[in-house]
């Protein structure tokens, strides 16, 4: 069985900051299979915020469980009172920070507690965290457990198949992703690889068509990707950057009016009035992209996106690509074998990561190569199954347009059969109403009337 470890310490004013991801544990291991640790505000059940929104439940993969199905589960809290030493002043921000760069010897007092009770009464394969804790990874290094550290993937829905990030070592910072790339050009030297092109690689992980502003000409020396200011991206990890630093320094670099500037999706806007910017208002990242010649960002996942449709990119922070943004120009082959593996081996399928048999394949250490050659499989598998959805979809609404082109047929034959009916009756109204049809009106009666006594003295007769 595993553990899943939750954040305890408040963040970013949330109280339960991954309770998405408690959600989605909870709706996709059995109790059996899982035991929980976080705080008390995981289960508060009056809590109706943006994680339990429908859209949001069906693009995360979960459903929010009710309280019963929470009680299955064996659940370990943590007391806030055990931040409080890095949380005087009420500065949730320096808090975090201090979680997800150090040790905190008050948390790894209570996690060895739980995790020792734990572990007397089941067997115990992993941990799973989101994010990284210092603390959690040396006290589950004494008791002999991996750490497998999740995080949304760069490339994710609507434009991409999503991924998520799959980490033995850290996530997003203190990462193994060069480390196993070398394994993997170890283990690949004498074999031929397949010379996928970006547009063959981005062809398999796509889940939309091409845009049309993605053939545009690039009008921008260079685009700047921003990201939140209190992301644990910038807190953790960007070895002192942030975005006023990355602002001056792309316009001493390519000048001012050269730079366009992505805000953050989740960030506010920036009320400042700076000449030297400009904002850009592509509606997605693609077609930010395709306006730079070159993109540049702290840690932002852009720099990772830039990279497949070939941009030149530089990312100043920690990042688990950098080493492939750092290749030089002349490197090429070698980049686009790195961004092979980086797709295909280093991020993970998001529907993946809370499979156990899939969880249990990675704890069994295998190669580089059955990584990349099983992510693979899965790619092309879920590509062909779109596809397939999307034949499906087309026929359903070619089987629709031609059962409504047929009702149109017959609402058009039964109009055209009342417009005959109105017609007729036109006719017959104008004939009943005429001076002649009235004048021999009489004639008309004593033709009828002596018709009829004919025909009863001719039954009185065969009578």
């Amino acid at each position: 069985m595993f553990i899943g470890f939750h954040m305890p310490a408040v963040t970013r004013h949330s109280k339960a900051f991954l309770l998405w991801v408690f959600y989605r544990q909870i709706t996709h291991f059995a109790p059996e299979d899982l035991a929980l640790i976080c705080n008390i505000h995981y289960l508060d059940s009056d809590y109706n915020g943006w994680e339990h929104l429908d859209h949001v439940q069906a693009q995360n993969d979960y459903v929010v469980p009710s309280a019963a199905r929470i009680r299955e589960y064996e659940i370990h809290l943590i007391s806030p009172e055990t931040f409080r030493e890095i949380d005087a002043d009420g500065g949730y921000v320096a808090a975090w920070k201090h979680l997800l760069t150090e040790r905190f010897e008050p948390l790894e007092r209570q996690l060895s507690e739980i995790i020792s009770r734990i572990m007397q009464r089941r067997k115990v394969e992993a941990i799973l965290t989101w994010g990284n804790t210092p603390s959690l990874k040396y006290v589950a290094a004494r008791f002999g457990l991996p750490v497998i550290h999740n995080e949304l993937g760069t490339l994710r829905h609507p434009h991409y198949i999503s991924t998520a990030y799959f980490d033995f070592s850290g996530v997003n910072g203190n990462t193994e992703c060069e480390r196993r790339y070398a394994a993997f050009r170890s283990e690949t030297k004498n074999r031929p690889l397949p010379d996928l092109t970006r547009e063959a690689l981005l062809e398999v992980v796509r889940s939309t068509p091409r845009l049309p502003q993605e053939d545009a000409q690039s009008t921008y020396a260079v685009g700047m990707a921003k990201q939140m200011a209190a992301d644990s991206n910038i807190l953790a990890f960007s070895d002192g950057w942030d975005a006023r630093k990355l602002v001056d320094h792309a316009i001493d670099r390519f000048g001012s009016g050269n730079v366009l500037v992505r805000k953050h999706p989740g960030e506010p806007e920036d009320d400042r009035n700076d000449a030297n910017l400009v904002k850009d208002t592509s509606a997605t990242a693609i077609e930010f992209i395709a306006k730079c010649n070159h993109v540049m960002t702290i840690n932002s996942s852009v720099g990772f996106e830039a990279m497949l449709y070939g941009k030149q990119t530089t990312m100043l922070g920690q990042n688990p690509f950098r080493f492939i943004a750092d290749l030089p120009p002349e490197a090429e082959l070698e980049r686009r074998m790195a961004l092979y593996f980086a797709t295909f081996g280093y991020l993970a399928p998001y529907k993946m990561i809370y499979k156990t048999e899939y969880l249990r394949w990675r704890l069994s250490n295998p190669s580089e190569t059955a990584i990349v050659q099983y992510h693979l499989g899965y790619w092309l598998t879920e590509k062909s199954r779109r596809l397939a959805e999307s034949f499906e979809e087309n026929a359903r609404l070619g089987i629709e347009r031609i059962s409504w082109q047929e009702k149109q047929r017959q609402w058009e034959a039964q109009t055209s059969q009342l417009e005959s009916a109105r017609q007729w009756q036109a006719a017959y109204l104008s004939v009943v109403n005429s001076r002649s049809w009235r004048f021999t009106a009489p004639g008309r009666w004593l033709g009828d009337r002596l018709r009829y006594l004919k025909r009863c003295f001719l039954n009185r007769i065969r009578g």
